[in-house]
């Protein structure tokens, strides 16, 4: 059998519909539907309990809270995981913070990797601090049902596709779980991706080649650290913040971002990447910038980078935090952004 472990989990919300779409039953078909793509060197697991809970929102969200900080700290002690995958974001996470001890992490042998987005910005953040942790900011699979019927109704010219983009998802689901699947497989043998980030200058300069080390992701779930024990692995001190969101009106943004500025993040960080910011078909990101303008120290001049693929968006492209991140300008005045991270797992 093999050593190496890529452990599924859902910490936030539940996973059954997207079981459903994709064609298997629960968790255990998820699994074994992983374990094909990972291949004979890897081998798939995750808590059955975990992954096929259901939600209440009347009564809290989740009613396994206890269950869900058990079965993220088995994983983060376990040598034998390499990767730990987050299915889906949604909520009901943060609160289960204190019941977690991210400490084990120092006494790991093996390195790890943590992916996830959304609500699982406390979790990513935090672990990424720690030696041989890494963390990507990337969308679970889950998030590709949301992501792909979004992107057919507002991006594709196709007739068919913004008539129907339920059925034009459905139709490609498992094609493009599987492409995600393999990609994140890739970056944990060779640490490079396929899906790279390339952003647009919107304020301030930017040399051609500078590097970036990001923190942050969802910025209202980022900032429930803010005057927490857990404040400093967002500090911004000499970082990059990347935020983005989802169904989060103006008012609330505008609000979101003066705490940053009460917390002195503008004077401090070297940069922000802002990712994609909607609200019930609502395009935020440009009303984000002109917010920001309020916010940003005038004199300061820092840059200010707009990407398209960063955040609630398919196809998303993950971006490394706590760990550094190469920012090239071409001709164009595109900025690409070029990372590769440690191999956790060697292919044999």
């Amino acid at each position: 059998m093999p050593s190496d472990i890529v452990y599924l989990t859902a910490l936030a919300g539940t996973c059954g519909p997207f079981f459903k779409l994709l064609g298997v039953r629960n968790s255990e078909g998820f699994i074994r539907f992983v374990q094909q793509i990972a291949g004979p060197k890897l081998r798939v697991a995750g808590d059955h309990r975990v992954l096929d809970a259901k939600e209440y929102e009347a009564r809290g969200g989740r009613l396994d809270d206890a269950l869900r900080a058990a079965d993220v700290q088995r994983a983060l002690v376990d040598d034998r995981i390499v990767c730990i995958l987050a299915v889906r974001g949604g909520s009901w996470f943060t609160r289960i913070l204190p019941r977690i001890d991210f400490s084990v992490l120092k006494r790991r042998k093996r390195p790890l990797l943590l992916v996830g987005f959304s609500e699982m910005t406390t979790l990513l953040n935090i672990a990424a601090t720690s030696r041989n942790t890494y963390s990507l900011y990337d969308c679970g699979p889950a998030f590709l049902v949301y992501g792909m019927v979004r992107h057919a109704s507002t991006v594709l010219q196709s007739r068919s596709a913004r008539a129907n983009p339920r059925k034009w998802m459905r139709a490609r689901l498992r094609e493009k779980v599987q492409d995600y699947l393999e990609d994140v497989l890739d970056i944990l043998h060779v640490g490079t991706t396929r899906r790279r980030a390339v952003a647009k200058l919107v304020r301030g300069k930017l040399p051609a080649a500078s590097s970036a080390t990001f923190v942050g992701g969802t910025l209202s779930v980022m900032f429930t650290l803010l005057g927490t024990p857990y404040q400093s692995h967002i500090a911004p001190q000499g970082r990059w913040l990347v935020l983005e969101d989802i169904n989060e009106q103006p008012t609330r943004l505008d609000r979101l971002l003066a705490q940053l500025t009460l917390a002195d993040y503008w004077s401090r960080c070297k940069g922000v990447l802002l990712g994609d910011f909607h609200a019930e078909g609502r395009m935020l990101t440009r009303t984000v910038v002109r917010i920001l303008d309020h916010h940003l120290p005038a004199r300061r001049g820092l840059p200010v980078l707009v990407c398209k693929s960063v955040g609630h968006v398919w196809p998303c492209a993950p971006i490394p935090l706590h760990q550094p991140v190469k920012l090239r300008r071409d001709a164009m005045g595109r900025v690409h952004l070029n990372w590769s991270l440690p191999p956790v797992c060697a292919r044999t």
